[in-house]
């Protein structure tokens, strides 16, 4: 059974015997993920979600978490496993997991990473099961498969065994939620996939499920009458060399990161945008129009004016003009009254957006390609990007995400250097101080 496979490499992780790249690839999740995090906590989803948490446990601190992880849609993601966002889920369980009365001491940093570890390949290979491989297929979003992600990390740093990490995985799978791609604020249920990561981890180490946790045995729980419900590991592709490879192939190390607060089918042409400006010399505010083709699955992406925070992130035409007014694209250009400045809704009206169907949305050899024309001064510039900064293709380094960390300190508030590190993480009462009071509140 590939679930019991995938709860033995759980169990099994050591954080001194993880390979040295995919070490050095946890510590730069966990930073990016926490300034996405820190960020977060000043946009009205987190804060509605917060107030909602001031009174629960947990579980449901993780799903404050979570939202706040992935309001300002800066978090990671990974594109072969299914499109969906690993940091934003496995962080935030694993945060609430973290014991918050003094003397709460964090775990060893090894242990820390490992159980991160543990999160993004389950996460990974769950997303890449769970994905659409036929037309009319259902898509699961990132909560989905986060969820189970969540729970092998929580039930790792539990310590759980291998029966105790096969329970929780298969009760993660049970819950998991489902979700489509909603706005504003319920996004993937990125936070609801925390919270039910986190819970399924501690259910199974409370004994929850009974036989969840057999790691052996002839009959597989798909063919019992009666039985357990298949988690997407003992599904048909369950054996695919993607789904396997446990300890061999490190999926964690092909996440993207974000450099730009928005739809990661937006940052091809964020990217190009960029470029050209540099070969033209010229600065963005002297663009006069811009063409942008993208894949058919795109060209939706044109919310104007947004309705909200969630639709100006998922529209290209906004976050242009957010490039062309700013010269950049920041989180505060979401919020408050960022989404109506009429400067950036009239630049946004010079860009044109049009749907090619010879491009492809994602495969393994492009990433949300995107071809881009400017004008300015009446004469035309064009690129084609099929890698956004980020990606496998063209990676992003700490000196990048420690841009964010800064970032995110001076938008909470927070002095640059109080940005925790691993082995000194933050506890959730430090992170809930970060949200701004309830009266402050603009939904």
């Amino acid at each position: 059974m590939s679930c019991a496979a995938a709860a033995r490499f759980v169990a099994g992780l050591e954080g001194a015997a993880l390979p040295p790249e995919v070490r050095a690839r946890m510590e730069l999740a966990l930073a990016d993920t926490l300034a996405c995090l820190i960020a977060g906590t000043q946009t009205p989803a987190a804060r509605a979600a917060a107030r909602a948490a001031q009174k629960g446990g947990p579980a449901m601190q993780a799903l404050a978490l979570g939202v706040a992880a992935s309001a300002l849609d800066y978090d990671d993601g990974h594109y072969e496993g299914g499109g969906i966002h690993l940091g934003a889920v496995i962080v935030p369980a694993l945060l609430a997991a973290l014991p918050d009365a003094p003397p709460a001491q964090d775990p060893p940093v090894n242990e820390l990473l490992a159980a991160l570890a543990a999160g993004y390949e389950v996460g990974a290979r769950a997303g890449w099961l769970l994905a659409p491989r036929a037309p009319g297929d259902p898509y699961h979003t990132s909560g989905a498969a986060g969820a189970m992600g969540a729970a092998a990390a929580v039930a790792r740093l539990l310590g759980l065994d291998a029966a105790g990490c096969l329970a929780a995985l298969r009760i993660a799978s049970a819950h998991a939620p489902i979700a489509g791609l909603q706005l504003p604020m319920v996004k993937e249920a990125i936070g609801w996939g925390a919270a039910t990561g986190l819970a399924a981890a501690q259910l199974a180490a409370a004994g929850f499920g009974g036989g969840f946790g057999a790691v052996s045995g002839a009959q597989d729980p798909a063919e019992a009458p009666l039985g357990i419900a298949p988690t997407p590991f003992d599904g048909p592709h369950g054996r695919a060399p993607f789904a396997l490879g446990w300890g061999q192939a490190w999926h964690s190390l092909n996440a993207y990161i974000k450099p730009w607060p928005c739809c990661r089918a937006i940052h091809t042409a964020i990217a190009g945008v960029e470029e050209l400006l540099a070969r033209a010399g010229a600065p963005a505010t002297a663009i006069e129009r811009i063409e942008v083709e993208v894949p058919a699955g795109c060209a939706g992406l044109s919310f104007l004016p947004p309705a909200s925070m969630d639709h100006a992130q998922f529209s290209l035409p906004f976050v242009l003009g957010c490039l062309m007014v700013h010269g950049a694209v920041r989180p505060a250009h979401f919020l408050g009254a960022g989404l109506a400045d009429p400067a950036v809704l009239a630049a946004a009206a010079r860009v044109h957006l049009r749907a090619d169907p010879a491009l492809a949305p994602l495969s393994s050899a492009t990433s949300y390609p995107a071809r881009v024309a400017l004008t300015i001064g009446g004469a035309v510039w064009r690129l084609a990007v099929d890698h956004a900064p980020g990606s496998r293709a063209r990676p992003l380094g700490r000196a990048a995400v420690a841009a964010k960390l800064a970032e995110a300190a001076a938008l909470a508030g927070l002095p640059a250097d109080a940005i925790p590190a691993p082995g000194r993480l933050p506890r959730r009462a430090d992170l809930f101080a970060l949200f701004p009071p309830p009266t402050e509140m603009n939904l």
